[in-house]
């Protein structure tokens, strides 16, 4: 294992994995920025597959030693270009499978985020499908995960926050204000209901119910949300509730509608709650979104801090 500096520390612990994939190079870009503002310790990680690197030894001729030497020269001329002075850092370079060793790390060292790039090195087309890699790890590692795509900007501008009324979501909200305070982003909160009558058509006998219906889901909101931006009073602030066919599909539109480049959403909604399955809404927006993606995981201690990326 390849280190600058690792030692005991009481600061909040942040991951960035990379790749050396455009994405991955803002995935790091955003993860000095949170380290450096959150005084966390960065624990920046490069991983190379068993089987790369026995292709490497095989065919390029090179020793697992001038490899790994090679690997950290690329990356510390990344760290270079970065503003690390005052970070403690931690770098990793070893041979593994990333998914596997970046939710270990995760786990092992207490993270509160890990930080990647949405599409991986090897994933060439032009789709924004997110990269094996980045799926496993949002299923599965025990804190926040960051996806940065690679067009991504050095802040966030405008932050979209989706609820449906989980605790979970709750969370995600809280972080969502974090963000765009610290960014001075616009903030909107979005709601998308699917109607009872999607199927019917909305028939002029029921036009009254359907109204009342579409009164309290508001008030719902209203009841839901107020509570939870007290603290964003003094941003730009825009909430909606609306009416989709699905609730994903809802959220994406009205992402592109606002220009959002960043959607936050806790991966469990009210229907998966007693599951520790990522919910199917999420694993959607996380899949299909054109944008970057924070995902918060339910259960969060709130003793612990919250980053306010």
């Amino acid at each position: 294992m390849e280190t600058i500096q690792q030692s005991e520390s009481k600061h909040p612990a942040i991951i960035a994995g990379v790749d050396f994939s455009e994405a991955s190079h803002h995935a790091l870009e955003e993860a000095v920025r949170i380290a450096n503002r959150e005084e966390a310790k960065l624990i920046i990680c490069h991983f190379l597959y068993d089987e790369e690197m026995a292709h490497l030894t095989k065919w390029a001729g090179l020793t697992p030693e001038a490899i790994v030497a090679g690997r950290k020269s690329h990356l510390l001329s990344w760290i270079d270009e970065l503003e690390t002075d005052e970070l403690q850092l931690d770098l990793r370079i070893e041979v593994g499978h990333p998914y596997a060793e970046l939710t270990k790390t995760a786990r092992t060292e207490k993270a509160k985020l890990l930080v990647l790039g949405a599409q991986g090195e090897s994933h060439k087309t032009h789709s924004h499908q997110i990269g094996s890699v980045a799926r496993a790890c949002l299923r599965h590692a025990p804190c926040e995960v960051l996806l940065l795509r690679k067009e991504q900007a050095t802040r966030f501008h405008t932050v979209l926050a989706a609820i449906d009324f989980s605790e979970n979501s709750k969370e995600a909200v809280h972080q969502a204000v974090e963000i765009a305070h610290v960014d001075q982003a616009e903030l909107h909160v979005i709601h998308i209901f699917a109607p009872a009558w999607k199927y019917y058509g909305e028939r002029a006998d029921v036009a009254g119910e359907v109204e009342n219906y579409k009164a309290e889901i508001r008030k719902e909101f209203r009841d839901f949300i107020y509570p939870e931006l007290a603290e964003a009073r003094h941003l730009p602030l825009h909430f909606d509730v609306r009416e989709s066919l699905s609730a994903y599909h809802g959220i994406l539109a009205h992402a592109e509608e606002v220009g959002a480049d960043l959607i936050v959403v806790g991966l469990q909604g009210r229907s998966a709650q007693h599951s520790p399955s990522l919910g199917s809404t999420a694993e959607r927006i996380i899949e299909k979104s054109t944008c970057s993606v924070l995902s918060v995981p339910p259960d969060r201690n709130p003793a612990q801090p919250n980053l306010g990326l």
